[in-house]
C-alpha cells in the first residue's frame, strides 16, 4: 500500500413531516427535537431499509482493544456503540454500507491529459450525532499509485462535493481541470460532472448525485417532499481528507530541510509539504515566502521530525508523511499506519462533530430570536440551551486521551479548527438569547398583572357592595328615588355592581388586544 485515503463528508440532517418553502422560517418555526431527536427511530429504521448496518464495537481483533483503551472512559460513551441495537439514549450511532464491488474508479481530466486512478474500496460508513449532524465516510487504499502528485490528485479530485465555482455561461471547464473529477464510479454507483450543468436558479448547493444515492432515499435536498431528512453540507464543497502517504525520499529530505532556507528561500521540500498537507493538486495556496513558514510552523506536528515522520492538521485534513510501509515495517512503525486508521481517524471525527454541532446551533439561535411570542421563544430558548449543555457534556471535550502525543495533537486540532473559541462565541449567544427571552417573559407577566391590578381597582367598589348585600343589614323594602323611579336599595347596588364589572371585562378585554 503506497497510501490511504479517508473522504469524510460531515452535514446536518432535520426530518421533514411536511413539505417546506423556506429553511429560516422552517428552524424558527419546528423546535429541534421536533426535527431531530424526536425522529431518531424512524431515521434507523430507514437507514436499515437503505441498507445500512447498525455495527456495535466489540473487541474482534487486537487492533480494537488498542483503539478502545486510547481513549478517557468518558469518551467512549461517545465514540463507541457497546449495546447490540441503536439505544436512543447514546450520542452516536455508527452504520457501515455493504460494499458490493470494492473498487472506486476515478477519471480525471487535467489541462487535457486524462488519467483514472482505480483504487480499493475498504469501507463506507456513517456516524450519526443526536444534534443532528451526520459524517458519511468513504475509506480507500492505493496499491498502484507511487508518484506525488498522484497522491494529490487523488484527494483534491474525489474530495468534491459541489463546484466551488464555474466560468462563463456555467461551463464547468475550468473547475473540472482543476478540482473535480470528470467521472466516479464507486460501488456501482455511476457520477458525471454533466450534472452540474444546469445551475441556473437553484435555492441550494447541489450535493454530488454520488453523496446522496450512497445515503440512500430517506436523505434528500428538495424541500418540497415530507417524511424524508434534509440534508446540508455544514461547511462547504469540500470533504475533509485523512490521508497517510509513505515515501522514502520525501520523508528524508523533509526531515533534514524542514523550514530550512536556502538563497533567502524555504527549499523546496517544503513546497511539496504545504501542497501535501492543504490539498493543493496545481500551484501552491500561497506565494509569500514568510507567510508559507508561518503556516508551516502552525499545521505541522513535528515530534517524530528525526525519523522522518510529520503530521499535518488544517481545516479540511489530516495528513502524514512516513517512509514506506515496508520501511515502517523493518523497523516496527508500521503501527502509525493503523493509528491513522483508528485513533486519528477518530479525533477527527469528533473535532468534525463538534464544529458542525457549533455551526449549526448558531443556526438554530438565528432562527428563534425572531420569534415573537414571548412564551414561545422562552419554550425554544431553553429547549436549544439544554441540548446545548448536553453537548458541552457529551460531545465537547478538550481532553480526550492520556497519551501525550495524542493530547498534543487533538490540542493542535482543536486549535486549528479554532473549536474553543467558537464554542465560547456560541455560548455567549445562548447566555444573550436566554436572557433576553427572560426579560420579555418578564415584561409580559409584569404588564399582565399590572392589567389585572386595575381591574381588580375598579372591581373592588361592586365587590364590597356586595359585602354588604349579603350582610342583610338593609330592609329589602327600603326604596329610594333614583334616575326618575323607585328602587329597591338592593336593586341600586346590584346596578352598580354589574356596570363596574362590565367596565373591567370590556377594560381587560381591549388590555389583552
Amino acid at each position: 500500500m503506497y497510501s490511504y485515503h479517508q473522504f469524510l463528508f460531515p452535514f446536518r440532517f432535520d426530518y421533514l413531516k411536511f413539505s417546506i418553502k423556506d429553511n429560516h422560517e422552517f428552524y424558527k418555526n419546528i423546535q429541534f427535537n421536533d426535527r431531530v431527536k424526536n425522529s431518531l427511530n424512524y431515521l434507523f429504521e430507514e437507514l436499515k431499509n437503505n441498507k445500512w448496518e447498525y455495527c456495535p464495537f466489540s473487541i474482534q481483533k487486537s487492533d480494537y482493544y488498542n483503539e478502545f483503551i486510547y481513549f478517557h472512559d468518558f469518551v467512549k460513551g461517545t465514540l463507541f456503540n457497546l449495546e447490540s441495537y441503536p439505544k436512543k439514549s447514546a450520542t452516536s450511532w455508527f452504520f457501515e454500507k455493504k460494499i458490493e464491488v470494492n473498487n472506486v474508479k476515478i477519471k480525471v481530466v487535467k489541462f487535457n491529459d486524462e488519467k483514472i486512478f482505480n483504487l480499493k474500496l475498504s469501507s463506507i460508513t456513517l456516524r450519526i450525532f443526536e444534534t443532528g449532524i451526520g459524517i458519511l465516510s468513504f475509506e480507500m487504499e492505493n496499491n498502484q499509485y507511487y508518484d506525488f502528485q498522484d497522491i494529490l490528485d487523488i484527494n483534491e479530485y474525489f474530495r468534491r462535493v459541489y463546484p466551488p465555482f464555474v466560468g462563463d455561461g456555467f461551463s464547468l471547464d475550468e473547475v473540472m481541470k482543476k478540482y473535480m473529477a470528470k467521472e466516479i464510479i464507486l460501488d456501482g454507483i455511476e457520477y458525471d460532472i454533466k450534472e452540474f450543468e444546469n445551475l441556473k436558479n437553484i435555492s441550494h448547493p447541489p450535493i454530488s448525485s454520488l453523496i446522496t444515492r450512497v445515503l440512500g432515499d430517506i436523505f434528500t435536498q428538495d424541500v418540497g417532499t415530507k417524511d424524508k431528512f434534509l440534508i446540508q453540507p455544514v461547511i462547504d464543497e469540500r470533504m475533509f481528507v485523512v490521508c497517510w502517504y509513505g515515501n522514502n525520499v520525501l520523508a528524508k529530505s523533509l526531515k533534514s530541510d524542514f523550514l530550512e532556507i536556502e538563497n533567502g528561500k524555504l527549499k523546496p521540500i517544503n513546497d511539496v509539504w504545504y501542497k501535501f498537507l492543504f490539498i493543493d493538486s496545481g500551484d501552491k495556496s500561497v506565494q509569500d515566502e514568510n507567510m508559507q513558514k508561518e503556516l508551516l510552523q502552525k499545521h505541522t506536528y513535528t515530534r517524530w521530525k528525526n525519523y522522518g515522520t510529520f503530521y499535518g492538521v488544517s481545516r479540511y485534513s489530516f495528513v502524514v508523511l512516513t517512509s514506506d510501509l515496508d520501511t515502517l515495517k523493518k523497523h516496527c512503525a508500521d503501527f502509525i499506519v493503523t493509528h491513522v486508521k483508528t485513533v486519528y481517524y477518530q479525533m477527527i471525527i469528533l473535532a468534525l462533530a463538534i464544529r458542525a454541532t457549533i455551526l449549526r446551533f448558531s443556526d438554530e439561535v438565528t432562527a428563534i430570536s425572531d420569534l415573537d411570542n414571548e412564551n414561545e421563544l422562552f419554550d425554544r430558548v431553553s429547549n436549544i440551551y439544554k441540548n446545548y449543555l448536553k453537548f458541552r457534556n457529551k460531545l465537547y471535550f478538550k481532553e480526550i486521551t492520556s497519551q501525550e502525543q495524542g493530547i498534543e495533537l487533538y490540542d493542535k486540532i482543536r486549535k486549528v479548527m479554532n473549536i474553543d473559541n467558537d464554542v465560547k462565541d456560541l455560548s455567549s449567544e445562548l447566555i444573550q438569547l436566554d436572557t433576553f427571552s427572560q426579560m420579555k417573559l418578564e415584561h409580559k407577566e409584569n404588564t399582565e398583572v399590572s392589567k389585572l391590578t386595575k381591574v381588580a381597582t375598579y372591581l373592588m367598589p361592586p365587590t364590597l357592595a356586595a359585602g354588604i348585600l349579603g350582610m342583610n343589614i338593609l330592609d329589602v323594602k327600603d326604596k329610594v328615588e333614583f334616575l326618575g323611579m323607585k328602587w329597591n336599595v338592593s336593586g341600586i347596588l346590584w346596578f352598580f355592581v354589574i356596570t363596574a364589572l362590565s367596565y373591567g371585562i370590556i377594560y381587560f378585554t381591549k388590555g389583552k388586544k
